[in-house]
């Protein structure tokens, strides 16, 4: 038989990331050569059909009989791989991989019985010298499976990581493999490089004068002045901040530590230093209130001024995320029983009625469920307006930032609160437009939001 690894972990091709660490590792402990991305083969289709029609087109147009095909798994895309292994198991042999198989295979194996696995404990197989070899771009997307010790309640990544008591990355050994390389830039993928101050002294200190930058994530109660200066001299593009919430009793439940004026301080301080920041947001919480909600867009406002008072030296970027129910995390064990299918969104990214009966196993697919309130569009279509407003509608239109008095009264909370629920004709087409990623169309949203909002 014939070996093949699928890559289907994002399905659209203008959203693109740099392969999976995950992959590089089974095509060399396996030998596998050939590797398909889903994205990279049906391009013409992914803008305009939904994830089982592009499987079925894929399939359809490469003809697999006969083949081992292994299917990389992450918690974006396992819903698609058990539609492709339900519907081409016949002729060919699925077999599923890919670190997030620690968090569900035992409910896996319960259910499908005959599917094949291959688990790997990818921390104890990560060698970065390989993966940086199979490497043949200048940009690099690293993950060192470190875990992270951290605990948020939302969160299942410890899960993985439960019988290791070490999360120390190997900054010396990453060092000495880029040296040797024609890398330029890097993105460390982990959730969490650096776990404190030290962590940072001892990558820079390792780094020593590679020109290459890097982003990464770091947990924003540990930002002070000294780390952003190390992040500065090491060549830092980019720092990944998991806020989630304005609302200090949000934030609490999600052991988020965060002091607002310190952490407002220090984004001020990365911008003067031409270090891009994502701040990352989580909404629609079943205990958050709207007054909890405003917080968070007043702390939005906050922080996008700081950007706009240092003349754009630097991006932030907000990626603002609808709160979803993992697998095993704690959140999701304190509501699971009030849990439904989110029907919206298997409405807007599936065509086929099988996807349906997959929908079935609930507790194998909580993180495609969630609580009565959050799964009418609504939330989407907020989350979708109050992206756009602030990645991309506030560099446009500058005069929005100086009305105060919309932050204040709550009016800017209200009047896309009224938009996401009306969803009249005028929002559908902002929104597919936006959603689209196909560039040049900004000067009709432009149009369409700003009869909206100053109307």
């Amino acid at each position: 038989m014939k070996t093949i690894i699928i890559d289907i972990d994002d399905l659209n091709p203008n959203n693109r990331e740099q392969m999976d660490c995950e992959i590089f590792i089974l095509k060399d402990k396996l030998n596998i050569d050939n590797v398909l991305r889903v994205s990279d083969t049906v391009n013409e289709y992914c803008n305009r059909y939904k994830n089982d029609e592009v499987l079925d087109d894929f399939f359809s147009k490469y003809g697999f009989v006969d083949y081992d095909i292994y299917v990389h798994i992450t918690y974006r895309n396992v819903l698609d791989a058990i539609y492709l292994y339900f519907n081409y198991k016949s002729d060919n042999n699925i077999v599923f991989f890919g670190n997030y198989l620690n968090y569900i295979y035992p409910n896996l194996i319960n259910k499908f019985d005959d599917l094949n696995f291959v688990i790997i404990n990818f921390q104890e197989e990560f060698d970065c010298k390989k993966i940086i070899s199979q490497v043949n771009s200048k940009e690099l997307s690293l993950n060192t499976f470190n875990g992270c010790p951290y605990k948020c309640e939302y969160c299942s990544l410890n899960i993985p990581y439960r019988n290791y008591e070490n999360y120390d990355v190997d900054y010396k050994e990453i060092n000495e493999c880029l040296s040797g390389s024609n890398i330029e830039s890097v993105f460390f993928s982990n959730e969490l490089f650096f776990k404190n101050e030290n962590d940072v002294k001892e990558f820079i200190k390792t780094k020593n004068k590679l020109n290459y930058e890097f982003s990464c994530s770091l947990r924003a109660e540990l930002l002070n002045k000294e780390i952003i200066n190390l992040l500065r001299k090491g060549n830092c593009k980019s720092i990944f901040l998991g806020i989630e919430s304005g609302s200090p009793k949000i934030r609490k439940y999600y052991r988020k530590q965060i002091n607002t004026k310190e952490l407002l301080y220090n984004i001020d301080y990365l911008i003067k230093n031409k270090i891009n920041v994502i701040c990352s947001f989580i909404i629609s919480d079943p205990r958050e209130l709207e007054c909890d909600l405003n917080k968070t867009i007043e702390l939005m406002w906050k922080i996008k001024n700081i950007e706009k008072n240092n003349k754009y030296n630097a991006l932030i970027i907000y990626e603002i995320n609808k709160i979803q129910f993992f697998p095993g995390s704690e959140l999701t064990k304190k509501y699971y029983k009030s849990l439904i299918p989110d029907y919206y969104n298997f409405n807007t990214k599936y065509a086929n009625n099988s996807v349906y009966d997959i929908l079935n196993n609930k507790y194998l697919l909580t993180n495609y469920y969630n609580i009565q309130k959050n799964i009418d569009g609504s939330v989407d279509r907020f989350r979708n307006l109050l992206e756009y407003l602030f990645n991309t509608y506030v560099y446009i239109d500058k005069r929005i930032l100086a009305d105060k008095l919309i932050i204040e009264s709550h009016y800017l909370l209200k009047f896309l609160v009224k938009l996401s629920k009306e969803n009249n004709e005028q929002v559908r087409k902002l929104l597919e437009l936006h959603n689209s990623y196909v560039y040049g169309y900004e000067e009709e949203k432009y149009n369409i939001f700003s009869s909206l909002y100053y109307n």
